[in-house]
């Protein structure tokens, strides 16, 4: 799971850490963090990583010797870079900052007197408990629709994080569109960053999808942000469900949800609410489950190896 640069930004921006330059781009994922003293060393970054600077690297010190190490650490692909300003880099350079600004690549400077490891960790553990969340919150999503009864294992995991199991909720599948990346990781992170953060919300992928669990369960609001999705190129189709009164009934939205986007599919209907079925609908619904129930695996959830390795594989066909 990756963690939005601004959070991070925000737990240690007390400690001398100033942005100067990308702010455009403070909505980046972050995944991990990286030391890249080299041209040479920029090349071993994966994606998404902040790259730390101190300078020490640099063969020839001086502001060309500098742009082109930002050059780098940008072409591959990283989320952010932070400058240690001191004995190797005096300033940061002008042209340095024209250049992230251009490509929202967010730059920070930091002191000579704030370690740098200090930042580094209270980034890696942060990211490290995101990623603790998302495995137990995947684990309790997939036991609450697949093995409903008994309800307090999920339902515990579900309150520690904050989801109330008393509130209602409503749960949306999205099946990826032409804007939904390479990756199913990269998709989920695209789909989180156009989320209205006041509600409270969970994401977890499928078999091929992604399923939404919201407490907005206001039909004009969905629509509103599915249409958008389905404009933006980042669903190709959404199925929604029914509200549900408690968490405990979750296996019922997801039975809605799923049923809801298999009749998409026959219909070729890119948005469709499982209130809207109608009766036509409701004389396929037995015949349509079993055959569901049958495949055993067209909307089984997939538990995910959240490793750098499975996030970069191809997944759409």
């Amino acid at each position: 799971m990756a963690v939005i640069l601004q959070d991070l930004y925000g737990l240690v921006s007390h400690k001398q850490m100033a942005l100067v330059a990308g702010e455009k781009g403070l909505n980046r994922p972050v995944r991990w963090l990286h030391m890249v003293e080299s041209v040479d060393i920029a090349s071993f970054l994966e994606g998404d990583e902040i790259a730390f600077v101190t300078g020490i690297g640099l063969k020839q010190p001086g502001v060309k010797a500098v742009l082109e190490l930002v050059r780098a650490i940008y072409d591959h692909g990283a989320s952010a870079i932070v400058l240690n300003v001191g004995p190797y880099i005096p300033a940061i350079p002008e042209s340095v900052r024209s250049f992230c600004d251009d490509v929202a690549l967010p730059l920070f400077q930091v002191p000579w007197d704030v370690h740098m490891a200090e930042l580094m960790h209270v980034f890696s553990t942060e990211i490290t408990e995101r990623e603790r969340l998302e495995r137990d919150m995947q684990q309790a999503f997939e036991t609450a629709v697949m093995k409903p009864v008994p309800a307090e294992p999920y339902l515990s995991v579900f309150s520690k994080y904050g989801f109330r199991p008393e509130l209602p909720y409503r749960l949306l599948v999205l099946c990826p569109g032409r804007e939904a990346a390479k990756t199913q990781t990269d998709w989920l992170e695209k789909v989180r960053f156009s989320l209205d953060n006041r509600m409270k919300h969970g994401l977890f992928p499928g078999e091929s999808c992604l399923w939404l669990l919201t407490t907005c369960c206001d039909t004009g609001t969905i629509q509103q942000r599915a249409e958008q999705w389905l404009s933006d190129g980042l669903a190709g189709m959404v199925g929604v469900s029914d509200s549900i009164d408690e968490l405990a009934s979750l296996s019922t939205a997801y039975e809605q949800a799923s049923l809801t986007l298999r009749l998409q599919r026959r219909q070729g209907k890119a948005l469709l609410f499982y209130d809207e079925l109608g009766a036509y609908t409701l004389l396929f619904i037995r015949r349509i489950l079993l055959s569901w129930s049958a495949s055993a695996g067209a909307f089984y959830i997939k538990r995910k190896n959240m490793t750098a390795s499975t996030t970069a594989r191809s997944w759409k066909s």
